[in-house]
């Protein structure tokens, strides 16, 4: 009986902390995906470079896939946090 609460117990914690993990890397990549989408706004020198060397189209692309997996991450985590 005690070894099941604890056990219990464990996974519970174990949920929740891989549920803030989500949260944390969804906001990262959310992040990420912002300054790839406004590169243009934010000026990081590495980005101004990949950006004036190729195509703006392929840099906007990644920036909205990394939003988009982003938002996944923090629904994701939320789901698990909820069961």
């Amino acid at each position: 009986m005690l070894h099941n609460q604890t056990r219990q117990k464990s996974e519970k914690r174990m949920a929740f902390s891989k549920s803030l993990l989500d949260f944390f890397l969804g906001a990262l990549l959310i992040t990420i995906g912002v300054i790839l989408v406004k590169e243009d706004h934010f000026k990081i020198p590495q980005i101004v470079k990949f950006a004036s060397n190729r195509d703006e189209l392929l840099l906007t692309l990644m920036g909205w896939a990394w939003i988009i997996y982003g938002i996944w991450r923090i629904v994701r985590g939320y789901l698990k946090l909820k069961n």
